[in-house]
């Protein structure tokens, strides 16, 4: 993400008379182009805003997701959670806690070592699914099974 801050400024007279060199220049970093009275335009790579633009909304939901973390601490298990996490409120404190680390962790990844976006994700399905084993008795209890006769058999 470092590209965001290497920036160029280009003229609306440059993009006219040097378009290939503009767009060459734009494929490396960022191509700002200001115009009078009106928005500067910024030239990036694809492939960076959307990198950009998922970064965003996933801090949007570190945001969320601490947001209901400090409440739960401060004000117990009551605490409202943000409707795509839900599923967080299956998890004890403690393991609430725990989610919000992993959560941070892989977003910091994703910013600081270009890891892919889906690492993210992951963290959030593997979560999501411990929570719906949690809330469905019937599965926990099928599950505990399973994992006792593997327990068993190992002997």
């Amino acid at each position: 993400m470092a590209a965001l801050i290497d920036s160029e400024i280009r003229s609306t007279t440059d993009l006219q008379r040097h378009t290939r060199e503009v767009l060459d220049s734009a494929s490396e970093r960022i191509v700002v182009i200001p115009r009078e009275q009106k928005d500067d335009i910024a030239l990036v790579k694809h492939s960076l805003a959307r990198r950009a633009f998922a970064a965003f909304e996933l801090t949007q939901r570190l945001h969320a997701v601490f947001r209901y973390v400090t409440r739960r601490l401060t004000i117990g298990a009551t605490a409202s959670c943000p409707s795509d996490f839900e599923w967080l409120s299956a998890f004890d404190d403690e393991d609430v806690v725990d989610f919000g680390n992993e959560f941070a962790d892989a977003l910091l990844r994703i910013v600081e070592d270009d890891r892919p976006i889906s690492e993210v994700n992951d963290v959030l399905e593997q979560w999501r699914r411990s929570a719906m084993v949690l809330q469905d008795t019937a599965l926990r209890e099928r599950l505990e099974q399973e994992r006792s006769i593997l327990l068993e058999g190992g002997k």
